[in-house]
């Protein structure tokens, strides 16, 4: 019985591993990663995967901690598994970052985690989590008002996170331990009801497997079958965003001409605006897009979003203020916008090519280039040297605002000698003494969003 039951459990395991690649197992001394880590041991003496082991000292539970410590320490001596060791006083990092116990715990063993796969390299982190833990996380996910993702639980393989156990029972792991006669060491946390998942995992799973047995595998067909949805409408999401999507400088843009059903927009605008946009920040870019008008604050790598003119823009949150002079040959490249590349002019005003122009020469003496900021005025050539706010002329041009703050603009001493893509002024204008300068304004180019993931190996790692 004792074979057999060895024989599921690595079989399951090694179903989730790849042959040949080098695991990093989380091991923290507990039930569950002790069996990963013994799992591990015999896919290792198989020579199907290379293992090593981590373990990470919180600081929290004082002795009883430690002496967690130097149990995984040996253990894996007598298993002859490399162990990396990393330490942190996690309660004073919770003070220090203002932010809770159990999560600053995550985000620092996650961080020494990956820190060492790079250090070893290793292939992939293994984790312990099974079919109870994710019972429990789709359920609280449920409870949050989670959509399909959410409700798809943790991946079996999910970047560099690997959970081989996933598909298996706490029980069947505390049996296999107690077969093979394996010690492990007990958290008396974790009989606390002291979180969310301590009090779902102690009293409300026992009561719905207690009206519903089996409930936890139905939990987990449920994620599965949601996963599997889940990456269908995104493969259908970054589809349409490589068909209508641009990315530029500015950040990205989104052709609204045709909108796709209202729960593939949604996974679009999801995948643009990023992990750090929120339920409501989608149904509010969902609404946009809709009335075709409008803005939205955005967090994360976007500050906001605009839609106008049958486009939705998504503005990065930094502008870099840059000013830079320009010289009569040459170029001059002004951060990520583009570049200037001036040289002997003609003498002839340029009237059909809104980023190609010819300056008088003088006039150019001290220039820089910079991008338009609100109020910035100009001399319009042909207006009598009547004064403009630059932005009424480029209304009157119909280049509309998402673009304006993108475009440069030549000023010398405070005024603006040339509005790219609008007009020169009557101050650089060439006359018949002029030495003429011409300058051509080359912008960034905009690339077609390509269609694949942008997690960056994120996960809901725990």
């Amino acid at each position: 019985m004792a074979d057999k039951l060895e024989n599921t459990l690595a079989g399951i395991a090694a179903a989730a591993a790849r042959p040949g690649e080098h695991i990093l197992a989380a091991v923290s001394g507990g039930a569950d990663s002790i069996a990963l880590l013994r799992l591990l041991c015999l896919l290792r003496d198989r020579g199907t995967i290379r293992l090593s082991a981590a373990h990470f000292e919180h600081g929290i539970r004082g002795e009883e901690s430690l002496a967690d410590q130097r149990f995984v320490q040996d253990l894996c001596a007598r298993w002859n598994v490399p162990l990396y060791i990393g330490r942190a006083d996690v309660p004073a990092e919770s003070v220090r970052l203002r932010k809770g116990l159990e999560e600053t715990a995550r985000d620092l063993r996650r961080a020494f985690l990956q820190n060492t796969m790079a250090q070893i390299g290793a292939d992939v982190i293994a984790l312990a989590h099974h079919a109870d833990d994710q019972a429990e996380t789709v359920l609280m996910h449920l409870l949050r008002g989670s959509g399909a993702r959410g409700a798809g639980g943790m991946r079996e393989r999910d970047g560099v996170w690997l959970r081989p156990l996933l598909h298996c029972r706490k029980a069947e792991l505390i049996d296999y331990l107690a077969q093979q006669g394996c010690p492990w060491r007990e958290d008396a946390t974790n009989a606390e009801e002291i979180t969310a998942r301590n009090s779902i995992r102690l009293r409300v799973m026992p009561e719905i497997e207690a009206i519903f047995p089996g409930a936890v595998q139905a939990i987990g067909r449920f994620a599965a079958i949601e996963r599997q949805e889940d990456a269908f409408l995104d493969r259908l999401a970054r589809k349409w965003l490589s068909e209508n999507a641009q990315i530029g400088p500015y950040g990205a843009k989104v052709s609204l001409k045709s909108l796709p059903d209202r729960a593939l927009l949604a996974r679009a605008m999801k995948i643009l605006a990023g992990d750090d946009a929120v339920h409501t920040d989608v149904e509010r870019l969902c609404l946009l897009c809709e009335k075709g008008g409008g803005k939205l604050p955005l967090r994360g790598k976007y500050a906001q979003a605009e839609a106008a003119a049958g486009e939705i823009w998504f503005l990065r949150a930094e502008i870099p203020d840059q000013k830079l002079p320009i010289s009569s040959q040459g170029e001059t490249k002004l951060a990520q916008w583009g570049t200037l590349r001036t040289g002997p002019g003609t003498g002839r005003i340029v009237r059909n090519d809104p980023f190609r122009q010819e300056l008088d020469a003088q006039a150019l003496q001290g220039a820089y280039i910079r991008l338009w900021k609100e109020g910035d005025r100009i001399r319009p050539l042909g207006m009598g040297g009547k004064s403009r706010l630059l932005s009424d002329v480029y209304a009157g041009k119909g280049i509309p605002p998402q673009k304006r703050r993108f475009l440069p603009v030549l000023e010398k001493d405070g005024e603006i000698l040339w509005a790219v893509g609008a007009c020169i002024s009557e101050t650089a204008k060439l006359t018949e003494n002029s030495m003429a300068v011409r300058l051509e304004w080359i912008p960034a180019r905009e690339t077609p969003w390509k269609n694949t993931s942008d997690d960056g190996g994120k996960s809901n790692a725990q």
